[in-house]
């Protein structure tokens, strides 16, 4: 089976490095972005399967992105944040929002999501 590619985009270090090596052993490839900027220069230079994405980031709003994202492609998103108690869900949907799983969350869940968009859109 191939690989998926993942574009993981998190600015904490830790939780992405943490990410990373847990979805490589689960037989993904993985891009990693620290910045949005990053994230717009990978997507630039090719097409992850899906894109988990953090909202809180150092250059702006992973949910701005996301808009900014959905102009031009329909790749499933997962968003990760920390910002629960302030989330408007229905703003994230109309966001082009795919799925949402609040931190902290075990990886598996994670697994399990990112496993869900990828089978929803093949």
């Amino acid at each position: 089976m191939e690989k998926k590619l993942i574009l993981l985009v998190e600015d904490n270090k830790k939780i992405q490095k943490f990410n990373k090596r847990m979805l490589e052993r689960n037989n993904f490839t993985v891009g990693a972005a620290v910045t949005l900027a990053d994230a717009r220069a990978f997507l630039a230079r090719q097409a992850p399967a899906a894109i988990i994405l953090d909202i809180g980031m150092p250059d702006g709003n992973g949910l701005d992105f996301l808009r900014e994202l959905r102009k031009t492609s329909k790749i499933p998103v997962l968003i990760l944040t920390g910002y629960r108690a302030d989330l408007d869900f229905a703003m994230e949907l109309t966001a082009g929002l795919d799925d949402l799983l609040p931190k902290p969350y075990e990886f598996e869940v994670l697994l399990g999501r990112l496993k869900r968009l990828l089978q929803n859109v093949q």
